[in-house]
């Protein structure tokens, strides 16, 4: 009797034991399920939130800003990021003369003003901010900011730099900022539909230093920037790109060949330590003592310029010409002061020739000398394209117009205040 009623005891005691681990095996079961479905419900609230116009603290949508962070070199220390207020371009900006760079970046909406110090002893430290950094404002009512183009401020040694910071505007309808409000910065936005922007945009001239280093004569850059921030708020605070916004980016020009380094869009890319194409010390390229393009033509080669005196922008120069059947090489040699880019100045030249045969996506062998020769080799891939010269001439293919005897080219030569050794 005892033995059955032992048995009928375990017997119930195992009944309430299997009822209880299926209980909490339902209950895991149902909570597994539950947490499936709010991953669920995140991923799609995340995908529903990365679309323009529903895209976390820009616009008037709430939440932070999201950004992968990235560092700076640890050289360098930074002060308070103060935003500047009814501050005009002309009190601010450097002349085309030097190259003391007082403002970088680009935009009309958002200035800030950052003070940066580097303590090492002997060397310059580039300061890089990366295309898509966010910085974040204190005041809810006022303006978010985003830097869409790399920006390098170098930074001597054992000194501080105080310098101006143009950005776009994240949160149209809001407040500008005044020198009340202070900014933080985040990192790179990790927003798809701003990302997306931001590739149509790499390789671009968007930067007001880019524009004072290599002129765009024809181009006005207020209504660039203007229409940069209106393509951001369709994303920030709208429906999107449309094709035209495409049209437009793509048609700016692009920045020239050596002006950034390579990796300066991926931020995980070490970049350099001392990149100082703004910070010279006083040296200079000296004046430009010739340029020459060597060519080449499939067919019979003309060249249209005759051999004597050539003036761009009040500089004499020298013509050269010497050519066979299919190639040859045009010659510009200085005749007198003032000469390009003398003292160290920021000097324009233009150089126009005629060749019978259209030598498009090919190669021009281009030299230039000022205390040194250099001899590089551009290909031709688009209008705009050019070539930072090691000895610190920027040479910029302009146009090519098809004329009645062939097709003349027309080159721009911009003279740099900065060594070839600057430009590490």
């Amino acid at each position: 009797m005892n033995n059955k009623k032992g048995v009928e005891v375990s017997k119930n005691t195992f009944l309430r034991q299997l009822k209880t681990e299926v209980s909490s095996l339902n209950y895991k079961l149902l909570f597994a399920i539950l947490t499936i479905g709010m991953i669920s419900f995140v991923s799609c609230e995340k995908e529903a939130v990365e679309e323009p116009g529903n895209i976390p603290g820009m616009g008037y949508t709430d939440g932070s800003l999201e950004a992968q962070s990235y560092d700076f070199n640890d050289n360098l220390s930074f002060g308070e990021i103060r935003g500047v207020s009814s501050t005009s371009l002309s009190s601010v900006l450097k002349s085309t003369g030097t190259f003391d760079f007082k403002v970088f970046g680009s935009g009309d909406q958002i200035r800030v003003e950052i003070t940066v110090t580097n303590d090492h002893s002997t060397e310059c430290r580039s300061l890089w901010f990366r295309a898509g950094t966010v910085f974040e404002v204190d005041d809810p009512n006022v303006q978010h900011a985003i830097l869409m183009c790399p920006v390098n401020v170098c930074v001597p040694p054992n000194s501080e730099k105080t310098f101006i910071l143009d950005l776009y505007c994240l949160n149209e309808g809001k407040d500008r900022p005044t020198e009340n409000n202070t900014y933080t910065f985040l990192g790179v936005t990790t927003s798809k539909p701003v990302l997306d922007l931001l590739t149509l945009l790499q390789g671009k001239k968007i930067n007001w230093e880019h524009y004072v280093a290599y002129p765009e004569p024809d181009l006005n850059y207020a209504d660039i920037i203007e229409r940069l921030q209106e393509i951001l708020w369709k994303i920030t605070n709208g429906s999107g790109l449309t094709s035209e916004d495409t049209e437009f980016i793509n048609g700016l020009p692009n920045l020239p060949i050596g002006v950034l380094p390579e990796g300066v869009y991926d931020i995980y890319i070490p970049l350099p330590l001392c990149w100082c194409y703004d910070e010279c010390n006083g040296n200079t390229t000296g004046a430009l003592s010739f340029i020459s393009f060597a060519f080449n033509c499939d067919g019979e080669a003309m060249v249209d310029l005759e051999n004597g005196l050539y003036t761009t922008d009040g500089f004499n120069f020298n013509v050269e010409t010497n050519y066979k059947q299919t190639s040859g090489t045009i010659k510009f040699e200085e005749a007198g002061k003032p000469q390009l880019g003398e003292n160290g100045s920021v000097d324009i030249g233009y150089f126009t020739f005629e060749l019978s045969c259209l030598d498009y996506d090919a190669q021009f062998d281009i030299t230039t000398k000022n205390q040194d020769e250099i001899t590089q080799t551009v290909t031709i891939a688009s209008l705009g394209e050019g070539i930072l010269m090691t000895n610190g001439f920027m040479v910029e293919l302009v146009t090519i117009l098809e004329v009645d005897n062939g097709y003349e080219y027309t080159f721009r030569v911009i003279s740099d205040s900065c060594e070839a050794s600057d430009i590490k």
